[in-house]
């Protein structure tokens, strides 16, 4: 699924984390996001920490969700200009278990759907970057 400014994902499973991760040519992009969480302290993740995709659970790129957290991530990307066409920047954001596997959030009519979302930009954002909001709420 694309990933759109503001999206609620709950009820999070318990021992669960938070990842997020973007690509492409560095030298067209700078990318932050700030942490808000209910029950730990202010977070920033630096462009080097978004770049480097961490691939092995638990990791210190990785936010974990327990029992009863609730998280507020505020991504934003500026793209300075226009990527090679053959490497766009891409944003996955996802909510992984201990094994890598995404989680099934529900879809806000009885069934479940993927916590993840991806988007892919091929043009520059000049003054306005691009801002991605998710919350996130765990199962009590």
């Amino acid at each position: 699924m694309q990933c759109k400014p503001f999206m609620l994902w709950r009820p999070v499973p318990d021992n669960s984390f938070f990842r997020a991760c973007v690509s492409g040519d560095e030298g067209v992009f700078h990318v932050e996001m700030d942490v808000e969480s209910s029950v730990q302290p202010t977070k920033k993740l630096t462009h080097a920490q978004l770049v480097k995709c961490p691939t092995a659970v638990p990791s210190a790129e990785l936010v974990p969700i327990n029992k009863g957290d609730h998280f507020l991530f505020d991504l934003v990307l500026n793209i300075t200009s226009d990527p090679p066409a053959d490497k766009p920047v891409i944003v996955d954001l996802r909510i992984v278990d201990k094994d890598n596997n995404i989680v099934q959030v529900g879809d806000g009519m009885g069934g479940k759907r993927p916590a993840q979302c991806t988007s892919q930009f091929t043009k520059a954002t000049g003054t306005k970057p691009v801002g991605i909001v998710v919350v996130a709420v765990a199962v009590k």
